[in-house]
């Protein structure tokens, strides 16, 4: 399952690529180990995701947002 989605194949493959680095780390659970946790909203997972994901892809956050 893919966190991030997109139509172009190169981002796609970033958001497998994040995707399937937090699994096999288990970067939620060592946040929530060291009490990082969210009350509600979006979910910390997504949010890492999109902030690592920011780092990898063409665009910045502001041209994302335009």
């Amino acid at each position: 399952m893919s966190i991030l989605s997109s139509n172009h194949p190169v981002e796609n493959q970033v958001a497998n690529s994040i995707s399937r680095f937090l699994s096999d780390f288990q970067v939620i659970r060592l946040f929530r180990a060291c009490g990082c946790v969210k009350a509600k909203g979006i979910s910390v997972e997504f949010l890492f995701a999109y902030i690592l994901g920011n780092a990898f892809r063409s665009s910045s956050f502001y041209m994302q947002q335009r």
